[in-house]
């Protein structure tokens, strides 16, 4: 079964992948980058563009998309192994890519942040200052109430994520996924 998490960058998606893999056992599926890699990344492979644009030539991701100068790409076997398999896969994506998933069987959680101030936080926590301008304008396009209601029509599970409750956060997103919310 495969788990989709949406969330604006900094809400904390890689905190509650981490602990769904940490302390339930779930899987990940890969992710392709030419960003490079940070140290709190699960599932990231670095390539080089040309290598990107090669793989993507050949067909190799499902989805092949750019976000902040950088490219992305999931491998099209990854993702079908994890919908098809009966073993716990967890992902994150990004919301623009909300209609390509539904066509799949999968739970959809969207991760959201208390409120703007708590995503401020993170934001510096994370140490992206550099990027709030995008990461707030994001939230407020992607994540507001017309939009949230919008994702919940894709049967979307909406999740607050209270930064200083992680390991509460991960056991309720299990909860949820476990008894079929």
């Amino acid at each position: 079964m495969l788990v989709v998490l949406f969330g604006t960058s900094c809400v904390g998606r890689t905190t509650l992948i981490k602990g769904l893999v940490r302390d339930y056992g779930f899987n990940l599926v890969n992710w392709y980058t030419t960003r490079p890699v940070r140290k709190e990344d699960l599932g990231r492979f670095n390539v080089e563009i040309e290598e990107f644009q090669r793989l993507e030539a050949e067909k190799f991701f499902m989805l092949a998309n750019k976000a902040h100068r950088y490219f992305y790409g999931m491998p099209y076997h990854e993702f079908i192994i994890a919908v098809n398999s009966n073993d716990y896969y967890v992902v994150d994506f990004n919301i623009r890519d909300l209609n390509l998933v539904d066509s799949f069987i999968c739970v959809k959680i969207i991760v959201l942040p208390e409120d703007e101030n708590h995503l401020k936080t993170q934001i510096a926590t994370a140490e992206r200052l550099e990027r709030t301008v995008d990461i707030l304008a994001d939230y407020k396009i992607n994540f507001n109430p017309s939009k949230i209601q919008e994702y919940r029509q894709h049967n979307c599970l909406v999740f607050t994520n209270r930064f200083e409750k992680t390991i509460e956060n991960v056991r309720l997103i299990y909860e949820l996924i476990i008894k079929g919310y």
